[in-house]
């Protein structure tokens, strides 16, 4: 009877580490070094863990319906006995870990001691499912996590790059803009001094030749004066290089010179101005009176406004303005970028991932396991019980034997 009232049912699972293409889709490398290395072993170990877990325990029971979800509205005393018999049925579960020639468990089997043989054998392979699927949602989430970090940082390392090389651009522009103004004004300015320079040098000829021409009308020379024609040809060779103009001498006669000649001060040759004759002088004046514009006659005048229209053109200050996109000229964004859609692209599959391998499900076991340590607590009791009952049926015994009488 003893054996009867105690029997139980032992069911019993089995399972193995997952292999390496089980795990191989959880792991990712980019190039910049996010990596998630899960092993085997190492998923195992997390199932393990997860299998003896007492909270993953009571859901399993309460799935099965083996024990009574606890609600708001129970009183102290049902949740005690529920909880009571929660310890009772969790306290057959057993874990066992073996290993085959290696330190690592290369498999685990996990045992329920239960009334129910069914019960018994749904329980372990409910834990076992739903701790597999609690551990591998748990890594899927660790992988889309660094995922999503590594993406997060991604975004804000580009738009630091990119804040950056705005702000390097505007400050090239800024330097750019104040050196163009500088070599603005200043080759304005020298243009605006040489211009000047040439009009208050043209109005300084302009009096002397007038003047000249009053001294030479008044002592009635009309022509340059004789032994002067060397200095003529000499001067007009000057007025050719300094004032543009071209004296053409048609003959040995100095009447016969066309064009105004030049100098700087009242004398000519070494001879006052004058003696170059009234004709000679007027011809110059009316050239410099007539003149529309002193421009060809300022030196270097046409470089200098070639180099003020490329100031102004500055090509580079103008691209640089009209630059909208600074990605093709920040260094390591596409890098980035291409790192940032290979792990946009990072999808789990849905199957073929695996924590652990069922190498043997539960299944309900047919016969019993006997209690035997109740039996021997039993016969242990009843050796006791037997001893002393043995002994004070003596005692009486001898008492009788002693009061009766001779």
């Amino acid at each position: 009877m003893l054996l009867w009232a105690n029997r139980e049912f032992k069911a019993e699972a089995r399972f193995v580490p997952p292999s390496v293409a089980d795990v191989e889709p959880l792991n990712i490398s980019t190039a910049a070094g996010i990596t998630t290395s899960f092993t085997p072993t190492a998923v195992f170990d997390q199932f393990l863990a997860r299998v003896q877990s007492w909270s993953l325990h009571r859901r399993v029971f309460e799935q099965q319906g083996m024990l009574p979800r606890i609600t708001a509205d129970m009183s102290y005393e049902e949740r005690a006995a529920i909880d009571e018999n929660f310890r009772i049925l969790e306290s057959g579960f057993a874990l066992r870990l073996d290993s085959v020639g290696a330190e690592q468990p290369s498999f685990a089997r996990s045992t329920l001691l239960g009334s129910d043989p069914v019960k018994s054998a749904n329980f372990l392979n409910g834990v076992a499912e739903l701790a597999a699927e609690q551990v591998l949602a748990n890594l899927k989430r660790i992988v889309n996590s660094r995922v999503l970090q590594r993406r997060a940082e991604i975004a804000l390392v580009l738009e630091n790059m990119r804040s950056r090389a705005r702000a390097d651009r505007n400050d090239k522009i800024a330097r750019l803009a104040e050196e163009q103004a500088i070599a603005i004004d200043s080759l304005t300015q020298l243009i605006a001094i040489r211009q000047y320079s040439i009009e208050a040098r043209n109005a300084d000829r302009i009096v002397l030749l007038e003047e000249a021409l009053v001294i030479a009308q008044a002592a009635g020379l009309e022509l340059p004066l004789e032994g002067l024609a060397a200095a003529t040809n000499m001067l007009a060779l000057q007025a050719t290089n300094v004032f543009g103009l071209q004296a053409m001498p048609s003959g040995n006669s100095l009447g016969e010179q066309t064009l105004p000649l030049a100098s700087d001060s009242v004398n000519f040759n070494g001879q006052p101005l004058f003696f170059r004759g009234a004709k000679m002088l007027k011809a110059e004046l009316d050239a410099l009176k007539k003149r529309t514009s002193n421009d060809p006659f300022v030196k270097n005048l046409r470089s200098l406004e070639e180099e003020l229209q490329q100031e102004q053109a500055n090509p580079q200050l103008a691209a640089l303005r009209a630059r909208v996109n600074d990605d093709p000229f920040i260094e390591g964004l596409r890098e980035l970028e291409i790192e940032d859609q290979a792990l946009a692209a990072v999808k789990l599959p849905e199957a073929g991932l695996a924590v652990m391998v069922v190498d043997q499900e539960a299944l309900p076991p047919r016969s019993p396991v006997y209690g035997w340590k109740y039996l021997f607590a039993g016969c242990g009791l009843g050796a006791v019980a037997g001893g002393i009952l043995a002994l004070l049926l003596r005692v009486l015994k001898y008492q009788q034997g002693g009061n009766s009488p001779a």
